[in-house]
């Protein structure tokens, strides 16, 4: 059995909110990079993948979508 410290429990579960973030966002255009659906964001000014899940006018249009259904 893997013993896990609480600063790995932590990082864990970042990771996961990370990853369920970035791939409802994916469900909807982002109106600031403009990349269509399924497609990561990117950074504007160099063009280079975004490190964080999405923008967050992306993150915004997705939970008033999903609040809308």
């Amino acid at each position: 059995m893997t013993r896990y410290s609480a600063t790995e429990l932590r990082h864990l579960d970042a990771l996961g909110e990370f990853q369920s973030t970035r791939q409802d966002a994916l469900t909807v255009e982002c109106p600031r990079c403009e990349a269509p659906v399924d497609q990561l964001c990117v950074n504007t000014i160099t063009g280079e993948l975004l490190r964080a899940p999405a923008h967050p006018e992306r993150i915004a249009r997705f939970e008033r979508k999903d609040v809308q259904a």
